[in-house]
């Protein structure tokens, strides 16, 4: 298993991961870069192939991308190009990214000219929606996950929107009740 996350996350996350995934007879590699979506670039895709080569990653081989949006769009483009294609899973650590940006397969990466102008469609094996993920969430990124699935509720399903606005009522409830966050990520995906 070949992880792809922020050094951050890597921080947070990357003990515990290697651990369950040794444990389950796995081997792991991280390669990491940094956050932000002026590293959505070929220039990064280059450095992460580069890792692929030096851990032998195969055809069998699954790249995971631990991560929000960004992250999920460059390993998902590595893993659709790398060897023609190979396995990846998306573990999404943005609300954002669980409801919209982990399904759906697109990938890619920014060009100087305009976003997402390289990609390819490459469906992930599994997206895993773990939601303790999400405690260190800053406020903005709870924010733009929450519009997105207000959107849907409105443009979509009025019976979702219903019950966020009987959830919303008196303002957010902090922190969210965990059976409505389960129910406001699964509904939205």
């Amino acid at each position: 298993m070949h992880i792809i996350t922020h050094p951050h996350l890597q921080s947070l996350y990357g003990a515990k991961l290697t651990r369950r995934l040794r444990n389950e007879g796995f081997q792991v590699s991280f390669a990491t870069f940094p956050a932000g979506e002026h590293c959505k670039n070929i220039s990064i895709v280059q450095s992460l192939y580069t890792s692929c080569a030096k851990e032998k990653l195969r055809r069998n081989s699954v790249i995971i991308a631990l991560g929000g949006g960004v992250v999920g769009d460059v390993a998902g483009f590595v893993a659709a190009t790398y060897l023609r294609g190979i396995k990846f899973v998306n573990v999404p650590t943005t609300l954002l990214a669980m409801v919209d940006s982990a399904i759906g397969g697109k990938t890619g990466v920014d060009l100087p000219q305009g976003k997402n102008l390289v990609g390819a469609f490459h469906q992930p094996t599994l997206v895993w929606c773990d939601l303790s993920l999400l405690k260190t969430l800053p406020p903005r990124e709870w924010k733009t996950g929450m519009a997105e699935i207000v959107k849907y509720g409105v443009i979509k399903d009025a019976g979702f929107f219903g019950f966020l606005e009987k959830l919303f009522k008196n303002g957010t409830p902090c922190p969210l009740p965990p059976k409505a966050l389960l129910h406001m990520v699964e509904r939205s995906a």
